[in-house]
């Protein structure tokens, strides 16, 4: 219908309208009333216009109805049927775009040629700051370009990938959240450099690992596939490493579960889904394959042991780079390259194959950790008949209820509570009387932590020894104990050397003095 040179559509005159959004016609109408102000000559609020007079400075054409130009719904209709023709498969845009523009696309197409407009329509949500629609003309947000200086292209493009943007939702994106996933993505980095540390320290290199895993086989009953390279050797010379240690059994399983669940995720392309247990992945290993295994690597007079530590962490570091390829290319690539100093690119390598996972280890494993959580709040709960307990005081005894666990889960339980006795039994309890004896230990192990934090801050190495003055007395029976775990070959009370700080230890202040020998 037509008034005074404009052209409306009529929506009502039009049965299918709101087909795209799913509402009828009634909501639409109400809906568009609210948000829209009613123009005098159009008969229904979701009417829009086909055709509309020329104005002073506009382009305009010569129309049965004067001149004009065409309503900005139109033009698109026009574009669509020229080059797609009267139907076409796929009709993506923002959201914001269903109603009233992608509505009236349909309306007035679908009204001039009888048939179907698009068979497909893709829409997808927005990425908002401060709960706005990022926009260019708003100017609120961080340039991307300044995001990955600041951070990594790899971290934005982590938390991109694993948002609900690729889901068509909405997605705030904050300049925190991409710290945040750069903080996490780089604590590979920290275990890459736990790795190399003492690599070099012991002089193990990437080709021994290499050869290690190719050439040794172990008949105990778990361990790790080492999959087919791409590099022209037979398939039959890549073998099965067996891993004695529950330890890499279970960090081992754990990378391979991280590669299945990015297959499975990649499979059904659902990229967030594939991504949501890489940063949890990356936590075990760094807070705890890594944190459990520091003795194993530093303190360890079991060659088998050590070796199969140092070969296990290069093995995961490896299938990590390979599996985070798609996600991370940059971190991938460079992990890769200073793991294998290999002169192909991680991204050219095939993707791995499914890995043997232990079920039985992995189980025990969540246990473990489930008792040592609970375990560290009785710890910290506090009544009038209980005190809260500090991690550093050692305790006598924790009793867990349940199936029993082997020796070794038993000792991760004892190390990580810090209890001198691990026991299974009717019901869970914690021991928390404080003998003068575990005092003792206690006052040891702050003065231990309070002389690492020195050498830090020191700027020492792991390996680097020292002499130490400490101006209070070592209690008893624990100078050996103090000396081993600090690297120092002397204690006394009295040297004056080029390191010096003061620590609050159980309400005194201990003067700390060191240098390196």
């Amino acid at each position: 219908y037509e008034d005074k040179g404009t052209v409306y559509f009529d929506t009502k005159a039009f049965p299918e309208y709101g087909k795209l959004s799913r509402k009828n016609l009634d909501e639409l109408i109400a809906g568009a009333s609210e948000r829209v102000t009613l123009d005098d000559a159009k008969k229904n609020s979701t009417d829009f216009v086909l055709w509309k007079p020329r104005k002073e400075g506009e382009p305009s054409w010569t129309s049965p109805w004067g001149e004009g130009r065409p309503g900005w719904h139109i033009e698109c209709s026009v574009m669509s049927k020229h080059h797609l023709g009267d139907t076409f498969d796929i009709h993506a845009g923002g959201e914001d775009l269903i109603f009233p523009h992608h509505e009236n696309e349909i309306a007035q197409s679908e009204g001039a040629f009888g048939v179907p407009f698009c068979r497909f329509w893709v829409h997808n949500g927005f990425i908002n700051v401060d709960n706005k629609k990022m926009s260019k003309s708003l100017g609120n947000y961080t340039d991307p370009n300044i995001l990955m200086d600041q951070y990594s292209a790899d971290s934005l493009r982590f938390l991109l990938l694993s948002s609900p943007v690729l889901s068509g939702e909405d997605f705030a994106l904050l300049d925190k959240d991409v710290s945040d996933v750069n903080r996490k993505l780089a604590m590979v980095w920290n275990v890459y450099d736990f790795f190399t540390t003492y690599a070099e320290i012991d002089g193990v290199d990437s080709e021994e690992l290499e050869m290690l895993l190719r050439e040794t086989v172990r008949d105990d009953g778990s361990g790790m596939s080492e999959e087919p390279r791409n590099d022209g050797r037979d398939e039959a010379s890549r073998t099965k490493r067996i891993l004695s240690s529950p330890l890499d059994q279970w960090i081992i399983s754990r990378v391979y579960q991280l590669r299945n669940d990015i297959t499975a995720g990649m499979e059904e392309y659902n990229i967030p889904k594939a991504l949501e247990n890489v940063l949890p992945f990356i936590d075990d290993l760094s807070n705890w394959f890594v944190r459990r295994s520091r003795r194993r690597f530093s303190k360890n007079d079991d060659v088998a042991d050590k070796t199969s530590a140092y070969a296990t962490l290069y093995y995961v570091l490896v299938h990590l780079s390979k599996i985070l390829a798609p996600f991370t290319p940059f971190l991938a690539e460079e992990l890769y390259q200073k793991m294998t100093g290999s002169a192909s690119s991680v991204h050219l390598l095939d993707w791995p194959e499914a890995g043997e996972i232990n079920e039985d280890v992995l189980a025990k494993m969540a246990r473990t950790r489930q008792i040592i959580t609970d375990a560290l709040a009785l710890r910290m709960q506090k009544s009038e008949t209980e005190q809260q307990i500090k991690i550093r005081q050692p305790l006598s005894k924790l009793v867990y209820d349940g199936e029993k666990l082997p020796d070794f889960y038993e000792q991760i339980i004892a190390d990580e509570v810090n209890v001198k006795n691990v026991e299974n039994g009717p019901e869970f309890t914690l021991d928390k009387t404080l003998t003068d004896e575990l005092k003792k230990e206690g006052y040891a192990r702050d003065l231990i932590r309070a002389v690492q934090a020195a050498r830090k801050h020191a700027g020492l190495q792991v390996d680097d020894r020292i002499k130490l003055s400490l101006s209070a007395d070592l209690p008893t029976g624990y100078e050996t104990l103090i000396k081993s775990e600090v690297n120092a070959t002397e204690i006394n009370r009295e040297g004056n050397y080029t390191h010096d700080e003061i620590a609050k230890i159980g309400g005194e202040n201990i003067t700390i003095s060191l240098e390196k020998i």
